[in-house]
């Protein structure tokens, strides 16, 4: 153990760029998706475009739910194939796909029921029509999206995450294709809309699950999991070992994430063009999010690999190397944000209102770029140690008990408009960026003691 506090180290920088950039591209390129749903909704109309906004907001959080849970699979992957136990990482894969169809099956027949959040919120009727047709499309896909996330977790688990990069790139450049098609109504089909948004992003989730799948049961390196060899009827004490460790993941990451959703619908009651502007701001925030989101993904792979391999002090290190990442990369991503906040607006729209809206809102954005990158880094080296709960408490407590009220308070209550709603959100994200990096210090500091004594 060394000697003295260390906050950065090259070697285990250079482990986690070796499995992160990939997830850096695939991410990129998901996100790109829904970069593309939202230039191309756009460009069909403003109606679309606030259609895609209220209906992804929805989706966004019945997706992550699920997410979240099956998250917990990339830990226990990372700490089995470490110790040498890959068979039971193997073993925990087929009891995740288990949970994927029961979570995907559920969640789809509520994303099919969810018209009346829309009402609930004060959208326009015409928006109200078209969210909801956008989102029974895209939930289409949720058991494969979710049987999809199970295979990329133990991949990502064991540190190989370069099909996961080349499946998001191709599938990627096809949902411009479908996009096109469907939204526009060429090639002989009918011109959807947002809708066609939403059956296109459908098509295209499914099919990564099974290139993924088509993939890993044909490559050597998959060979020592045994994921194909045998199966497995669902297992209560396997299935309780996941969702111990993966519900307050998927609680933590919906409070996150649900703000902005809610965001969203609370621009939706102040109008279509503000509510459009919103979805401009968020989703290029969201975009250059995906970095510090995949490295941090990466952290939690070197920290439980690290830990199943006895190493706490270098956990320590590891986690505090990706948080400092990530928090750069975030900080740099500011800057471009207000350098460059006219053109980034203008390729999402030539409405003059909209764009006016966008740009306010951009400079709010880029004061919680930096927050956003502590907290999810610091997240992401508390699942390596597969510290959940704790987190869970905090994420509620900061996006909602702080994070929402402030921005319902400021925006709605006082009516001082969307870029005070925005800084209820930024205020939610430096509550939780403060307290996870406390927690991340304690949790991996009480690990390093245990394994001196």
């Amino acid at each position: 153990m060394s000697s003295k506090p260390s906050f950065f180290d090259k070697k285990h920088a250079r482990s986690i760029f070796r499995i992160g950039w990939p997830l850096i591209i695939n991410n990129l390129a998901i996100m790109s998706m829904n970069l593309t749903d939202t230039i191309m909704s756009g460009r069909h109309s403003t109606d679309s475009l606030a259609a895609v906004a209220a209906g992804g907001a929805v989706w966004t959080i019945v997706f992550l739910a699920g997410m979240g849970i099956i998250m917990a699979l990339s830990p226990l992957t990372a700490q089995y194939h470490a110790a040498d136990q890959s068979e039971k990482a193997g073993f925990f894969l087929r009891q995740t796909l288990w949970l994927a169809v029961f979570l995907g099956i559920s969640l789809l027949i509520l994303g099919q029921n969810l018209e009346w959040v829309f009402v609930f919120f004060d959208l326009e009727p015409e928006i109200v029509i078209l969210a909801d047709q956008y989102l029974s499309y895209i939930t289409l896909c949720l058991p494969f999206v979710f049987a999809y996330m199970s295979l990329r977790m133990t991949s990502e688990g064991i540190g190989h995450t370069r099909p996961i990069m080349y499946i998001g790139l191709f599938c990627a450049c096809l949902n411009i294709l479908l996009n096109w098609i469907f939204i526009y109504g060429k090639w002989g089909f009918p011109e959807m809309g947002a809708a066609g948004c939403g059956l296109a992003s459908a098509m295209i989730f499914a099919l990564m699950f099974f290139l993924l799948l088509t993939y890993i049961s044909k490559v050597s390196i998959y060979k020592p999991l045994k994921l194909f060899e045998k199966f497995d009827w669902p297992q209560f004490k396997a299935l309780k070992e996941l969702l111990v460790l993966g519900i307050p993941i998927g609680i933590s990451i919906v409070a996150e994430i649900s703000l902005f959703s809610v965001a969203a619908l609370l621009m939706g009651s102040l109008g279509k063009n503000v509510l459009a502007a919103h979805q401009i701001a968020l989703n290029y925030a969201a975009f250059m999010f995906m970095v510090p989101f995949a490295l941090s993904m990466a952290n939690t792979s070197v920290v439980g690999q690290l830990l199943g391999q006895g190493q706490a002090d270098e956990a320590r290190i590891a986690g505090r190397t990706g948080i400092i990442i990530a928090t750069g990369f975030m900080t740099l991503s500011a800057i471009v944000m207000i350098l460059f906040a006219q053109q980034i607006i203008g390729l999402y729209t030539q409405d003059v209102l909209v764009a006016k809206i966008a740009v306010s809102l951009l400079g709010m954005a880029a004061a919680f770029q930096i927050v956003d990158g502590i907290q999810v880094a610091a997240s992401g080296a508390l699942r390596g140690y597969k510290d959940t709960q704790i987190p869970m408490y905090v994420n509620l407590f900061s996006y909602w008990a702080v994070g929402f009220v402030m921005a319902w308070y400021l925006g709605i209550k006082l009516e001082l408009g969307p870029t005070y709603i925005w800084a209820g959100l930024v205020g939610g994200l430096a509550v939780a960026s403060v307290l996870l990096s406390w927690r991340f210090e304690k949790i991996s500091g009480r690990a390093v003691r245990l394994s001196v004594n």
